[in-house]
Order: structure tokens, then sequence, then C-alpha cells
């Protein structure tokens, strides 16, 4: 449906899904490399690329030093390393409009003529962790949720107005999450969409698998708000409408359940 928290500029490039796990510290996770603070997000993708790589079998330098990298790639320096047998991998991970594109692709044009090394580019999407909408849908109660619901399924049969539902089912969705928070005795006044996310998956109110979903719902609504070029699939729509039901059917569940998806293609 989606590229997850990655999205990869070179042909040979590993693709990350959305089955990676959520790290809480994700707003703390600052590193300084060479004078150049890295965002959090950088910060983050790296810990999470690092781990996936490790459980293929590779040994994970972050962060390598001159004398690990070969000399015909100058004073370049990747975010991390990779190796096993004769296979060695540099990553170059930055957030969205960070990289020297012209220098990314000096560094490819040299790598391909050198057996055994490979270099892949990873670019990490804004996220706006300080993005609130929790206080949009404040003042109305479950019955309110659907009513909002239902006018939003309204506008689910145009597919040019999938960025519109996407954008209205994150707020009710939001707003939703908070009422169950304070139903279950969690809600902390101030929580940004994203702290409210992880907040509700330690307290157990949603699964891991419906944090990171929503995670990278949020990666695609904030996408979507900056302007990005950024498709919203069908399936996007028909995913976070399924997470609004089920989390207003904690709340208050219904004799007759409604319909769970209700958006057409």
């Amino acid at each position: 449906m989606r590229q997850g928290w990655f999205a990869s500029e070179v042909g040979t490039c590993y693709r990350h899904g959305a089955s990676l796990r959520l790290c809480r510290n994700f707003r703390l996770a600052r590193t300084c490399r060479g004078g150049e603070m890295k965002t959090g997000q950088e910060v983050r993708a790296l810990q999470e690329l690092a781990e996936e790589y490790r459980r293929l079998g590779y040994t994970v330098i972050l962060e390598p030093s001159a004398a690990l990298i070969p000399s015909f790639l100058g004073n370049y320096r990747p975010e991390m390393l990779a190796i096993k047998d004769d296979e060695h991998l540099l990553f170059d991970v930055k957030l969205e409009g960070a990289r020297d594109v012209d220098a990314f692709w000096r560094m490819v044009a040299e790598i391909q003529h050198h057996a055994g090394w490979k270099l892949t580019g990873i670019t990490v999407p804004h996220v706006d962790t300080e993005v609130n909408t929790s206080g949009v849908l404040s003042d109305l109660d479950v019955d309110g949720l659907r009513r909002h619901l239902r006018e939003i399924d309204l506008l689910s049969g145009d597919p040019q107005l999938r960025p519109v539902v996407l954008s209205r089912l994150w707020v009710v969705y939001i707003a939703a999450l908070r009422l169950l928070a304070i139903q279950e005795g969690f809600e902390r006044d101030g929580d940004a969409d994203y702290e409210r996310l992880v907040r509700a998956e330690s307290n157990g109110l949603i699964s891991n698998a419906e944090c990171e979903e929503g995670r990278a719902l949020m990666v695609l609504r904030s996408r979507v708000a900056n302007g990005s070029d950024a498709v919203v699939a069908l399936e996007d729509c028909q995913q976070l409408r399924q997470m609004v039901q089920r989390t207003i059917d904690r709340i208050a569940p219904v004799a007759a359940p409604e319909a769970a998806l209700r958006v057409e293609a």
C-alpha cells in the first residue's frame, strides 16, 4: 500500500515496509557528527535500519570512521556501514530535502566501479511531531464523532477527494483516541498527535500494529498537508476508516455495529 518509514533513491536500494517498530524516544533522539546536528527522525531511521540489518546477519557500524570508508570515496561519510562476508553496504540517510543530490550521485557513480561495495540513499519523510489536532473536535462526544464519520462517508466516493477524506478521518481518529484515553483514565492534556498515538499503544488502548499503521498514515497526511505529490490510495482511506470505527466502538459499543467500512472505489 505504501512505503513505510523510508523512501529509497537508488535502484538497488533496500526498502523498508510498515512493519518496523515504533521507537518511543523519537522526539528526544538527537546526535551530532562533524558539527552537523541530526534530527530525531534521522536518528530513529538509522536505529531501525541498523536493527533490521543486524537481524539479516550483517555487522552494522553507525557513523563509520574514515578508516572504514574506502579511499575512492574521498571525504564522503555515510551514516551506516553494513558488512557480511565480502558485501559492504553503505547507507546515506537524510531527511527529505536535506541531501546534497549532486555529491550523492557522484558517489553512486564512483562506487559502481568497485566490486563488493554498494551505496544506498534513504530519504526520511518529514513528520511534524508537534501537530496537535485533538482540540479540533474536543467538544464532541462519541455520537458527534459518528455524525462526522457519516459526513466523511458522503465524500469517499470521489477519488479526487481522498486527501480531504484522509485528513478529516485523521482528525476524527485523534479525537476518538482522546475520548478513549479519558474513558480509560490515561488522558493527558496537551499531547500532540504523535504523542497521543504512542501513549495509546503504550497503555494498551491500541495494538502495536495499529500504532505503526497510524504512524505511517500520519506521515502520509503530513506530506499531503505540506503540498507534496504524495498519492492517497483507496486502501489508505479504508485502513484509517476502520481504525476510527474500532476506536469509536470501544468507547461506546453499539447493539447493531455500524458498517466498518464505507469508503468506496
